[in-house]
């Protein structure tokens, strides 16, 4: 022993205070402390004063305790001690205060101050084992007894044992480094030394600082994350009824003292002290303990020594890793070592004296070591141990320790035993069929699995988006722009459990890893089946089955259920309920598959399989998260867990999220077989790219798609391998009650409760009935959960279509009335989407604060500056976008975040980063982004303790540009939890002061400001709309690089598209602020600042919480509670600034040195000075001043040169500007050449040592990380992740560790040596150079995207000119013997090249010959021109045209022309269709043509060419306007899908999708003016998607091909129902009534013939009456509705009858009542209203061909029409087939224009001027379109027998009000004039319906007369009398006529519903029409 070791140690300590924290207070730390051996000297002395002697050295124990500050409990405490360990055998020596100094520690740590005291225990004589031992069993035995009678609060919290054991000593506590050493006094004594030391600073970032918490703990000290805890915690507590502890010799009662082994208060370090502890003192070495606990990446190690390989795979079978970014150091007191995690992401420097001294630390430079006295400079690698044997005095060399314990016994030889592969259970089991899926049909597709399907929620997304893609691509599907749907605790839809679940994931305080670039460290592979006691070494303990995926095939799945291989057996459970059970049926059937899990156990059985196949019409299967989470549970809480393994077959498991949450919670793998059958059936439907691929190779792909994601999801936690994952339970659930949580996720975070097992059986129970009800509705379900979908069972979305339009309105037009309507309608979206919209404002009665005054509250130019817009680089936005984006944020004063930096890989780092960035430039802000997650709180703590001076909580709804859907959907957590227990946290922890908060996640009103300033947000993020602002429609499409109003495009012609200004986003967020005024007048606040964290202010919103019943027990209570509460006096604001040392930087020194040279004054400088490692960012301070001075071009190479000698601190020269050149003899630790941006770095070992540089560390991790330009020379090695994402720079090194140049973009790298495994993993630009005498580098080498090449002559010379630099500049020895050697060395050289990079520079070569090329026919040219005088103009530019494929023309080569697009291709491509093609429709007939007869205008032709390319014009829009009913489709058309289909060439999917929505789609698809085509997207930016033709191409060829029969519903419910109205609405009404509802229907039609409006009211050119209209409505009649025509109720039929005879009446009795014109000689012979005049007309071509006369002719007369509309339109084209003299078409009002309006913006009907068929054949006869404009009439001109001959007009024009009322009408002077006319048709619209039925019914009206009833409802205020269509609404479309009658007949068959068995009794039916139900 040694006192230097000592006090080096705590010098080592203070040095790397940097890496630790401080709390609120400065002086009090996140824990400090240091572990070293016994020093017997020093406590014999010691304990001599005290009164008592020592045993000899080793014959004792040491106790160091935690004990209460209470004086009593203290002295229980004691007693425990004693009598605990009297009861052992030992004695109690004596006790001893240790002497403390508390007077420099802060008051939150004097607050928990513990008195701390020393026993000394002898050895007991009654056991044999070792006094280690012993003292473990005793120490284990005491918190079991002080627990139990103190209560495990108290002594949780007030006794702890720091360390207790013969070896060593703790001494720590809640202190900072340099308090450790003042506070223990025995620390400063001289006598107190040790042979060993372990020191350890905290910086608390998964729990919060304590005494207790500080370590080192009792054999280890860890820096880093156990990602895997829970599930680590899980397993261990499931074992423990498997230890015997044989070792021990302990019997029943002891052992069960020695649990549980971990300490649910401890950390995640405690907790892996505990295991760690318990293994070597059970009988394993360290080392063995560390290769279990944390092993090196083995599965893809290839060349890894066999035996080492059955090590690690043995111990796979006994516990999984314990998996996280980790550096352990460790000790027994005879050993100190330390281990890496897998992947390399801490650092670990270490250096050996020839003197023999060891120092292992994070950084280099920490202890004072002369030069020449390093033996070895080197570095913990990942995966390795570094240990040092004291009791033998020397290193142990990793290979040869490892391999030392790999063969130690034969693990390789018993796994090859024991081990049983999946293959081999295959291939034992005899072929088994599949089970048959319950309810398969023999129908082709995913039809033949309909009613499987629904009952497991699948839903057309969940198909088209998710499973499809996967199997296809063998990826997870992208996604884009967030998610914005409804939270599945909010959702009225029943959500899958999983949805509950929002995966956890690494933030910046610990590494995510790379799967794709780092796979090697990855594993899916996994052992299951029972396991073995851990305390013992058997060969038995690796007989477990091993699957290479979580994923079993249904094959494997079967051959696991029947296996008997060695003997195994397996349990299969039902994971159903019966039906008749009910909602109890769920939980009941939960707690029986516990009990049968435990019951298989017991029988013997190896594998459970909890299987849902028997659910059917009878069983309801239960969730499989729900029952596996409950089995997994129940399993682990009895100790049986470990001895099975736990299989699921579900139905309901089909994605990656799925799987996830599965293995999450305790599964061992999952057979998907309904997703499998899924794949199958959407093969056959033509789904699959390609259709050769078999069902194997497309599962297969399903497979790998489902695990690289799963990577992916694990990876993002920072989980290398799956056996790590599983049991995780890394996941927070968002709306789940705790009886859920307890019973099936004990251990998981639900902090706001939620939905119970009550409506989850709710929900289990609608999807079985919706399976097997026997509805006649085929098609899955599409609410839209990915993409926006209408209706009325669709997904609630932020972003709907009305809140898209109104607030690009209200942007636009600035307009304060657009935007009111947009933040009712967010504002409606909200409480049906997130949390917030379940929360209100209190009344100010409720908070004593009365309202002010508006004027009295801060301006919103004000409130802007606390705007700002995310993260959005230019390339995930478009130029234009971008730039109008920073133009807005710049007007307002806001702010204008930029793009996160990543790669952080510790808490340490990000404090670094900070530290680095903020001298970079002093006056910047450094934000933190977090991701709203439970626990949040505590790691901002951690951030701002790293001096964050803004940090961002940001919600998972934000828009991206492109992520995976698993991301997207199943990752993060509402901003308001996250920002409020951030709010919180910080200010119960006193450092909310010190950070402004900022928040984001689809703000869009003032309402969402004030309530994120409540919940404690300074500064509010907006991204997502101020893109909506600017154009974004939400296509969803941002990762395609096809977004159509070129925002999130890099598309040149696309960007052109784009039409948003700044002053669009200017004016919303200033109306945004505006709204923030009004919600701060209304809560009595003036400023926003009084505003922030002032949560009492809030409250739940009892009525949105009524309106839903899945939130009846919701509880948002861990949000409101205000934080002032909970440490009253701090602050709730920022009120300081950071403090960042800057005055402290060695670069003031350096800056003030180098003024000569940086003011111009002087050519250079030349500073010479000492750096260590506290001096870190050195030259980043200075680099500033110089770019400050020079830009970025800086100062010549070298004018700043700063010659430092020892040991730089991090990040030297990180941002280096061009004229500095930093040099250090010595080395230097992390991050050298961070961004160097121009700069040079040059370090080289000192001249003074006797070591070889190129096999030492020069340099440390992740040096050069993103530079972008200068040079950096390193003589020596460089450790892991050398070059991560240079893009520039060239250096060179004498080696690097693993992951070298990842990422990397651009510059040259030159290694002199060996390099690390995967190197060049996601290189995609520069060059590498690799000396590879051994040739071994291309196994080291990630050639997914490189090449490996000889070097070329150009080469040769770059690579030269830098090995002389590297020489030049550090005097290297290995590069000047290969320059003396340069031929031989040479080709030992191999370049790396990246493959696309390559083919960039090919490119840019022959490039640069042609280039060359013409410049050399210029010079002749010009030569040639010189000689003879003649010259050709052109010729250059025909040379040009013809390089580029042109013909030589000029023109069409140099002037951009467009050349036109094909509207026709049977081959048509989708993908950027609408780009790719014109628009075209199935044109009308020639007029020429049409006029001679009564056939439809509308051409036949159907040709697959045109109908292919006009489907893929369709964009699939993720927010498609086009279907949403009060701006597209009325009927809600899923217009998206039927084109999808129709472009794949499934009709008759295509036509059932259509049928879904509109029943009757050859009559929209013939009449409706298509507002659908108004508000497609497309529009935008060019002619809108064909909708219609397509629409009416699918229904045609439905009846064509004979798809459409008769399908009477194949059940009657023996309710009757009448229909009065036979038109649009009454028919849908009917055909619903009927074939969905299943009720008997009569239909009551005044005419001859039923179809109403579509029989009479439209002329046959444009729907044929026969074949059309006759056709539905005796397909109808087929079907078994009654259609009674000639039949006038009210009139000459009485109503009475009507109701007598039915249960319910809809009227559709249309809107017939023409407006009139009410002028002079209305009377006249020849004035006719249009009506009449079309159903004359119709009914006499019906009748005879209009050879009877009874018709309004128009032949020879002289027509006037007055009224524009398609009744206008009719009437011309009637009165031309007539043959009419002429026809003229007067119209009140002005003429439309062109094109839109301003004040007519899409997605509005296009009131634009339009041509429609009348018109056209009007111009044909007359030769001029027959409107005239503006013209009034005024009177008609009759002769003296009454007959018309003409009309007097006038013409007029609308004058604006000026005050936004409508425009008023003059009359034009002058301007009367007479029109000749003999037949006058007013089709100026209608009035509302006939009153007849009204006044029959009593029924109320409005004040138009139209029947009252509420749309939706379509009740009147008659009971059971219900109306729809035109008599309801008014005069409008033939589609809104259908939407209505569907409404009307669902609204129907809810009342009879409501109605049960009985049948409604119409009676008391008096003269006064009153009307009464009396139910019989």
């Amino acid at each position: 022993p040694a006192r230097d070791v000592v006090t080096d140690a705590l010098r080592m300590l203070d040095r790397m205070a940097h890496r630790g924290a401080c709390g609120c207070e400065e002086n009090t730390g996140d824990g400090a402390g240091i572990l070293c051996g016994i020093p017997h000297s020093f406590f014999e002395r010691a304990c001599a004063e005290e009164g008592f002697d020592l045993p000899a050295a080793g014959g004792f124990g040491i106790g160091m305790i935690y004990l209460p500050q209470d004086a009593r409990l203290r002295g229980t405490c004691r007693k425990l001690v004693e009598s605990c360990a009297e009861s052992l055998g030992h004695t109690v020596l004596g006790w001893r205060a240790v002497p403390t100094d508390n007077s420099l520690i802060g008051p939150s740590a004097k607050d928990t101050e513990p008195e701390i005291e020393q026993v000394f225990i002898s050895k007991s004589p009654l056991c044999e084992i070792e006094l280690e031992e012993q003292l473990f069993i005793l120490r284990r035995t005491l918190m079991t007894t002080v627990n139990e009678k103190l209560g495990e609060d108290t002594a949780a919290r007030e006794f702890y044992i720091c360390s207790l054991s013969s070896r060593t000593i703790v001494y720590k506590g809640q202190l900072t480094p340099a308090q450790v050493p003042t506070y223990f006094k025995d620390l400063q004594e001289e006598n107190f030394s040790s042979h060993l030391a372990l020191v350890h600073s905290r910086f608390s970032t998964n729990t919060f600082p304590s005494w207790d918490r500080a370590q080192p703990f009792r054999v280890l000290g860890h820096n880093g994350e156990i990602n895997t805890l829970q599930g680590n915690k899980n397993w261990m507590h499931a074992r423990e009824g498997l230890m015997k502890f044989a070792h021990l010799n302990l019997d029943e009662d002891a052992k069960a003292k020695l649990l549980p082994i971990i300490d649910e208060s401890t950390s995640d370090s405690g907790a892996f002290d505990a295991v760690l502890e318990m293994l070597i003192r059970t009988g394993r070495s360290l080392p063995e303990a560390m290769m279990m606990l944390i092993p090196e990446a083995w599965q893809n190690a290839e060349g890894m020594d066999p035996e080492l390989r059955g090590f690690y795979e043995y111990h796979s079978a006994l516990m999984e890793p314990w998996d996280g970014p980790a550096l352990v150091t460790f000790t027994d007191g005879l050993s100190i070592g330390a281990t890496l995690d897998r992947n390399g992401l801490r650092p670990g420097r270490v250096i050996v004296t020839k003197s023999g001294r060891v120092v292992m630390a994070s950084e280099v430079g920490v202890v004072d070591i002369d030069a020449e006295e390093v033996l070895y400079k080197g570095r913990l690698q990942p995966g390795n141990i570094f240990m040092v044997d004291l009791k033998e005095g020397r290193i142990m060399d990793n290979a040869e320790m490892k391999g030392s314990i790999a063969s130690s016994r034969p693990f390789a030889e018993w796994v090859a035993a024991q081990k049983i592969e999946l293959e081999d259970v295959v291939e034992h089991e005899t072929h088994r069929p599949a089970p048959e899926i319950p309810g398969r049909t023999a129908e082709a597709g995913v039809d033949g699995i309909m009613d499987s399907l629904k009952l497991f929620g699948y839903t057309v997304e969940a198909l088209d988006i998710m499973l499809g893609p996967m199997a296809d691509s063998a990826s997870d599907p992208l996604g884009s722009m967030g998610n914005d749907a409804a939270l599945a605790c909010m959702s009225k839809r029943p959500k899958a459990v999983q949805e509950y679940f929002k995966q956890r994931f690494a933030q910046v305080t610990n590494p995510p890893i790379d799967p794709i670039r780092e796979k090697v460290v990855t594993s899916l592979a996994c052992m299951l089946g029972p396991e073995g006691d851990l305390t013992e070494v058997t060969e038995e303990q690796c007989h477990r089955l091993s699957v290479p995926r979580p994923f079993l095939t249904i094959q494997e799945m079967e051959a696991l259920k029947h296996t008997s291989l060695h003997g195994w057996s397996t349990c299969t459970i039902d994971m159903t309920f019966p039906a008749e059970e009910g909602e109890a049926g769920l939980e009941a059937g939960i707690a029986r598959m516990c009990e049968a899990a435990s019951a298989s156990i017991a029988a013997g059985n190896q594998l459970i399989v909890l299987s849902d196949r028997a659910a059917g019409p009878d069983r309801v299967p239960i969730p499989s998260l729900l029952a596996a989470g409950a089995v997994h549970a129940h399993l682990v809480a009895s100790s049986e867990r470990t001895r099975t393994g736990l299989l699921v077959e579900a139905g309901d498991a089909a994605h990656v999220h799925h799987f996830c949450t599965l293995v999450g919670f305790g599964v061992d793998a999952i057979c998907p077989y309904l997703a499998i059958e899924a794949i199958d059936r959407l093969k056959i439907e033509g789904k699959m790219g390609s259709v050769d691929r078999s069902h194997e190779e497309l599962i297969q792909r399903y497979f790998k798609a489902a695990g690289d994601s799963m990577l992916k999801v694990m990876a993002k936690m920072g989980i290398s391998t799956l056996a790590s994952y599983k049991g995780a339970q890394i996941f927070e659930a968002l709306g789940l009650a705790e009886d859920v949580m307890e019973v099936c996720f004990p251990g998981a975070v639900s902090r706001i409760q939620g939905v119970g097992f009550k409506r989850l059986a709710q929900d289990a129970i609608y999807l079985h009935s919706l399976a097997y009800t026997g509805s006649v509705k085929k098609n899955l379900p599409n609410p839209g959960d990915f993409h926006y979908r209408s209706g009325a069972e669709a997904e609630a979305h932020m972003n709907h279509p009305r809140v898209i339009a109104k607030q690009q309105e209200a942007a636009r037009l600035n307009s304060q009335e657009a935007f009111d309507e947009y933040r009712e309608l967010v504002e409606d979206m909200s409480a049906q989407c997130t949390l917030r919209g379940m929360l209100r404002f209190k009344s100010s009665e409720a908070t004593g604060q009365a309202p002010v005054p508006l004027d009295e509250v801060e301006p919103a130019t004000e409130i802007v500056k606390r705007f700002c817009t995310g993260a959005m680089s230019y390339g995930s936005i478009s130029l234009e976008a971008h730039t109008s984006l920073a133009r807005a944020m710049n007007k307002l004063g806001g702010l204008i975040s930029p793009p996160p930096h990543h790669d952080i890989y510790s808490i340490e780092d990000l404090a670094q980063l900070i530290f680095d960035l903020k001298r970079t430039n002093p006056a910047s802000t450094v934000s933190v982004k977090l991701v709203s997650e439970a626990g949040v709180g505590v790691i901002a703590a951690g951030v701002v303790k790293g001096k964050a001076d803004l940090v961002l909580i940001s919600g998972h709804d934000g828009g991206t540009g492109a992520a995976k859907w698993t991301g997207v959907k199943g990752t993060g957590l509402p901003w308001e939890l996250g920002l409020a227990e951030t709010h919180q946290t910080l200010v119960a922890n006193d450092l909310r002061g010190r950070t402004t908060l900022q928040t984001d996640g689809q703000m869009k009103i003032g309402r969402d400001v004030a309530i994120a300033a409540l919940l404690g947000a300074e500064e509010y993020g907006f991204a997502t709309a101020p893109l909506i602002a600017l154009g974004c429609i939400m296509m969803r499409k941002c990762h395609t690089n096809r977004c159509p109003v070129g925002i999130a495009t890099q598309d040149p012609v696309l960007r052109e598209k784009f039409a948003g200004e700044d002053e669009h986003v200017v004016n919303f967020l200033m109306m945004v602020a505006e709204d923030t005024r009004r919600c701060m007048a209304e809560m009595g606040f003036r400023t926003l600042h009084e505003m922030v964290g002032r949560a009492e202010f809030l409250e739940m919103d009892e009525e949105v919480i009524a309106s839903n019943p899945k939130l009846e027990g919701i509880d948002l209570q861990a949000l409101l509670t205000p934080a002032a509460t909970l440490r009253p006096g701090a602050a709730q604001t920022k009120v300081q600034e950071q403090d960042h040392e800057l005055a402290y930087a060695l670069d003031n020194e350096l800056i003030l040195k180098a003024a000569p040279a940086i003011s111009g004054g002087a050519r250079g400088v030349y500073i010479e000075t000492p750096v260590t490692n506290l001096d870190r960012a050195v030259g980043t301070m200075l680099s500033h001043e110089v770019t400050k001075a020079y830009g970025e071009e800086g100062l010549p190479e070298g004018t700043v040169h700063v010659k430092m000698t020892g040991s730089a601190g991090q990040s030297l020269g990180a941002w280096a500007a061009s004229g500095v050149l930093l040099e250090v003899e010595g080395d230097a630790n992390d991050y050298v050449g961070k961004g160097l941006s121009g700069g040079k770095v040059v370090v080289y070992p000192p001249k003074v040592s006797t070591f070889e540089a190129r096999d030492n560390i020069v340099v440390g991790n992740v040096a050069l990380y993103g530079a972008t330009g200068g040079s950096a020379f390193f003589a020596g090695v460089a450790a892991e992740r050398f070059g991560v994402r240079n893009s520039g720079a060239a250096c060179v090194v004498e080696g690097v560790g693993d992951h070298g140049c990842e990422y990397m973009t651009g510059g040259t790298v030159v290694i002199l040596g060996p390099t690390g495994r995967n190197f060049a993993a996601g290189m995609s630009g520069g060059e590498a150079y690799i000396y590879d005498p051994e040739q071994s580098f291309a196994g080291k080498c990630n050639m997914e995207g490189v090449e490996l090449e000889a070097l070329e002559q150009e080469d040769a010379v770059r690579l030269q000119e830098l090995v002389e630099e590297h020489v030049s500049c550090t005097g290297s020895a290995l590069a000047q013997e290969l320059l003396a050697e340069w031929d031989q060395a040479l080709p030992r050289f191999v370049k790396v090249m990246p493959t696309e990079y390559k083919k960039v520079l090919l490119a840019q070569k022959e490039a640069e010959i042609i280039e060359q090329e013409e410049e050399r026919e210029a010079e002749e040219k010009e030569e040639f021109e010189q000689a003879t005088g003649e010259t050709d103009a052109f010729k250059r530019l025909k040379d040009l045209a013809a390089r580029s494929g042109g013909n030589g023309d000029v023109a069409s080569n140099i002037v951009p022309v467009l050349s036109k697009r094909l509207s026709r291709d049977a081959h048509s491509v989708k993908d950027n269709g609408f780009q790719k093609y014109e628009r075209e429709v199935v044109p009308y007939r020639a007029p020429s043509e049409r006029l001679k007869d009564w056939k439809e205008v509308q051409g036949v032709e159907r040709s697959e060419e045109l109908l292919s390319a006009q489907s893929a014009r369709c964009m699939d829009c993720g927010t498609p306007f086009c279907h949403t009913s009060d701006l597209g489709c009325p009927l809600g058309n899923i217009i998206p899908e039927f084109n999808e289909l129709v472009h794949q060439g499934q009709w008759k999917a295509a036509l059932d999708k259509l049928l879904e929505t509109n029943n009757f789609p050859e009559f929209t698809g013939r009449v409706c003016p298509a507002p659908c085509e108004g508000s497609c997207v497309l529009g935008i930016i060019e002619e809108p998607t064909a909708i219609k033709t397509i629409e009416m191409s699918i229904i045609d060829r439905g009846f064509a091909e004979g798809w459409i029969v008769p399908r009477p519903p194949p059940f009657r419910t023996q309710k009757r129902v009448a229909v009065i109205g036979s038109g649009p609405a009454g028919m849908a009404a009917a055909d619903q009534l009927n074939k969905v509802y299943g009720h008997n229907v009569t239909v009551y039609e005044r005419s001859d013939r039923a179809g109403g409006l579509m029989m009479y009211g439209v002329p046959n050119m444009k729907c044929d009456k026969e074949d059309v209209v006759q056709r539905r409505v005796d397909l109808m009649g087929e079907e078994g509705v009654k259609f009674k025509c000639n039949v006038d109720v009210g009139k000459g039929f009485p109503i009475e009858t009507v109701l007598q005879n039915n249960d319910a009446v809809v009227l559709a009795c249309g809107s017939t009542r023409p407006r009139d014109l009410a002028v002079e000689n209305r009377d006249a012979e020849g004035v006719h209203f249009a009506m009449d005049f079309l159903h004359a007309n119709t009914k006499s071509l019906l009748d005879s061909n209009l050879e009877d006369g009874q018709y309004i002719s128009a032949k020879d007369k002289k027509v006037v029409v007055i009224g524009g509309g398609d009744t206008g339109t009719d009437c011309i084209g009637t009165a031309l087939r007539h043959g009419c003299a002429s026809v003229t078409n007067l119209e009140l009002m002005p003429q439309a224009p062109q094109g839109r309006s301003e004040s007519n913006p899409w997605p509005q009907w296009p009131r634009v001027f339009r041509t429609d068929y009348g018109h056209a054949e009007a111009a044909e006869v007359q030769g001029s379109d027959p409107r005239t404009y503006e013209v009034m009439t005024k009177r008609f001109l009759k002769d003296a027998e009454g007959k018309l001959t003409g009309v007097e007009t006038v013409e007029v024009r609308w004058v604006p009000s000026g005050n936004g009322d409508r425009p008023t009408m003059e009359e034009v002077e002058g301007s009367a004039k007479v029109i000749e006319a003999d037949l006058v048709l007013l089709a100026m619209g209608f009035l509302g319906p006939e009153a007849a039925v009204a006044d029959a019914l009593g029924l109320e009206v409005d004040p138009r007369s139209n029947f009252k009833a509420e749309y939706g409802d379509f009740a009147t205020s008659v009971p059971g009398v219900f109306a729809a269509g035109d008599c309801r609404r008014g005069q409008s479309l033939v589609v809104w006529a259908i939407a209505e009658g569907r409404g009307a007949a669902a609204r129907v068959d809810d009342y009879l519903s409501r109605q049960g068995d009985n049948q409604n009794d119409f009676r008391n039916v008096g003269s006064d029409s009153d009307v009464q139900f009396v139910a019989k």
